[in-house]
């Protein structure tokens, strides 16, 4: 039997499983993002972070989606997930979300700043940066630029990839 090919139209079913598990062990993750004030305009950057991968499915013609990169971000989100959820570790449960995500989409080198500028939304960060001495107001701030930038860039990348497609 010969392997599949290294490059496919859409991620194989099992990344949206992941996908669907990080989305389901991490759902307290809206209501830490909501009431924090050290996580103040979460929601606004766990969505802005996402728009690039949305992007990139919304774009016009083919999308090809390379296996190798794609399944080891699965994996590794799979991983985070069964760790996580062995320990009751949120901060893991978060990072699996984030690691689902960047599977779906086709992966560049430039992305990975994409993929670590997770942390705008991550709760462990608002966690780490309270104990900075910094206002909430401006941590809002500094995540909403952080998210904005993020989300720029990672659309500047999907023109790149695609532009050249049209």
């Amino acid at each position: 039997m010969m392997p599949g090919p290294a490059i496919l139209n859409r991620p194989p079913a099992v990344l949206w499983g992941i996908l669907l598990a990080a989305l389901w062990q991490a759902a307290g993750i809206w209501a830490d993002l909501r009431h924090s004030p050290y996580l103040a305009g979460g929601v606004a950057a766990l969505l802005l972070w996402m728009t690039p991968v949305a992007v990139w499915w919304g774009w016009p013609g083919p999308r090809p989606w390379r296996r190798g990169p794609g399944m080891a971000f699965g994996w590794a989100a799979l991983a985070a997930l069964a760790v996580g959820a062995t320990g009751d570790l949120n901060v893991l449960r978060h990072l699996a979300l984030a690691l689902a995500v960047a599977a779906l989409w086709n992966w560049r080198p430039e992305r990975l700043v994409w993929l670590a500028g997770a942390v705008v939304w991550l709760p462990a960060a608002g966690w780490l940066v309270s104990r900075l001495g910094l206002a909430s107001g401006t941590v809002m701030a500094l995540r909403w630029g952080a998210a904005v930038l993020l989300a720029a860039g990672g659309i500047w990348s999907v023109y790149r990839e695609k532009g050249r497609q049209l």
